[in-house]
């Protein structure tokens, strides 16, 4: 097929989207603020209150665990399967996700995303008792898995290729940024203002509820790759040139699905062969994702304030929660507005999966040495700085980037499933661990480290920093 404005042949996911609209003609570049278009601007506020949203309600269970304990006579192994739930329900939103948005969208699945979120954080909020509680943490982590999928994928088909690493890792800044703020809230409410702990919980309905709002309206775009994969070359190119995305990199993804030897012609491929002919991105996608998942950041950031508490008061272990996962934040910004971009992906991952084994290894030791909880405070800031400053930032850009646009949705979807799988197993054994013996839960998350550190060095983890997607393809 020429390189043209006609629509690319209808495969099966084709024949589910709507009929190619006319020929949209071109208009001229829209007026920027900052290089920044009003359409990319729109995603990325939208993109970031729902990382946002998604990181205070994930944080906010640990932030009050202590009190959750209290109030419903909680056990270690109770407390580990409560925690774990939100990760069991990611495992399931994430792929559900992934191919549900080949089907509606990714902004109509982000907008629903929102109200799944919204209705979890309500039910925490209001639970009478732990099985009301435990069905508003599953609603929650289903509503997470598909958010943090639909993002991640949302986010890297709408960004240049040039910046596409800082704006994919923004759903980790956000993130970091709700987290941070639950640890704080949860220290006002139950610190010096002594507020009950379902006043912190109820603040994360707010979030999801308002970027829902503005989902509708049409200055928040669809995903052009959406477009293609309907067979609108035409609309494809003019969201591209609305985003801000250059001409040139715009008319080679053109090019590139115009070509009968790839792009939308492989749709007529069944599943199987799908997954044969993409089999090695695939592999690397959920490699990275697990290997990350891994080491065990779920349950060591979300339950900090848990683990301080076993060596300093409450209300202390809140504000140095809230001092360590600020910290954590401001790592992140120069490695996401730099050095993921330049340094590029694989260094930051080996750096980080090294720095993160040793400081874990340092807190087992000060546990089993009965130092004080300042110290052991230290250790532990070190071990998510260490996180933020690679693995946190070049998981969600890397796992997008790897992946054909073809499977993109659904590869997203099954390796942040496989990596929840992961986190599921590590939220539900982490208190269990620390009650057993508090040394073991840091030297198995050490030497998970490890073993991701050699992952990331071999040669089966290519580097896809300053690459188109289609070229990264190229290159696997």
């Amino acid at each position: 097929m020429s390189n043209s404005k006609k629509n690319v042949e209808a495969g099966p996911i084709i024949a589910r989207c709507a009929e190619a609209d006319e020929k949209t003609p071109l208009k001229t570049r829209p007026v920027t603020l900052g290089g920044v278009t009003s359409q990319a601007a729109m995603v990325r506020i939208v993109t970031c209150i729902v990382s946002l949203a998604e990181g205070y309600d994930g944080a906010i269970f640990g932030a009050v665990a202590t009190s959750l304990v209290t109030e419903f006579n909680l056990t270690p192994s109770t407390l580990g399967f409560l925690a774990s739930l939100v990760n069991m329900a990611c495992f399931v939103g994430s792929p559900i996700a992934g191919f549900l948005m080949n089907f509606i969208g990714r902004k109509t699945l982000l907008m629903w995303v929102c109200l799944i979120i919204a209705t979890g954080s309500l039910m925490q909020a209001l639970a009478p008792n732990v099985y009301y509680l435990g069905a508003g943490r599953f609603i929650l982590g289903l509503g997470m898995g598909m958010g943090m999928t639909t993002v991640t994928v949302y986010v890297a088909e709408v960004s240049p290729k040039k910046i596409r690493g800082l704006l994919t890792s923004l759903e980790e800044i956000f993130i970091n940024i709700g987290m941070t703020m639950a640890f704080f809230v949860s220290w006002l409410f139950l610190g010096p203002a002594g507020i009950d702990w379902r006043h912190a919980m109820l603040l994360g309905v707010i979030l999801p509820l308002f970027a829902a709002s503005m989902m509708p309206w049409s200055f928040t775009p669809e995903s052009p790759r959406y477009h293609l994969l309907c067979g609108r070359l035409d609309e494809a190119r003019l969201c591209m040139r609305n985003l801000g995305i250059p001409d040139d990199e715009a008319e080679q993804t053109i090019n590139a699905w115009s070509n009968p030897s790839g792009g939308a012609s492989e749709q007529s491929q069944s599943v199987h062969s799908m997954l044969n002919t993409h089999k090695r991105p695939l592999l690397l996608a959920i490699g990275v994702a697990v290997s990350v998942a891994a080491s065990g950041i779920s349950p060591l950031h979300n339950l900090m304030p848990y683990v301080l508490a076993s060596k300093m008061p409450e209300e202390e272990a809140l504000r140095i929660s809230t001092i360590i996962s600020t910290l954590k934040f401001l790592v992140l910004i120069p490695m996401c507005g730099y050095f993921l971009d330049y340094a590029g992906r694989k260094p930051l991952l080996c750096c980080s999966s090294s720095m993160f084994a040793a400081a874990a290894v340092f807190v087992g030791m000060a546990f089993h040495n009965g130092l004080s909880g300042e110290i052991i405070a230290v250790g532990y800031g070190v071990i998510l700085c260490s996180y933020s400053a690679g693995m946190g930032p070049a998981v969600w850009p890397y796992i997008a980037e790897v992946l054909p646009t073809l499977v993109r949705g659904g590869g997203t979807g099954v390796s942040l499933m496989c990596g929840r799988i992961v986190a599921t197993i590590w939220m539900f054994a982490f208190p269990v661990l620390f009650a057993w013996q508090q040394v073991a839960p840091f030297y198995i998350a050490a030497l998970s480290c490890l073993a991701a550190f050699v992952f990331f060095y071999g040669n089966w983890t290519p580097e896809t920093t300053q690459k188109t997607l289609e070229e990264i393809q190229e290159a696997i």
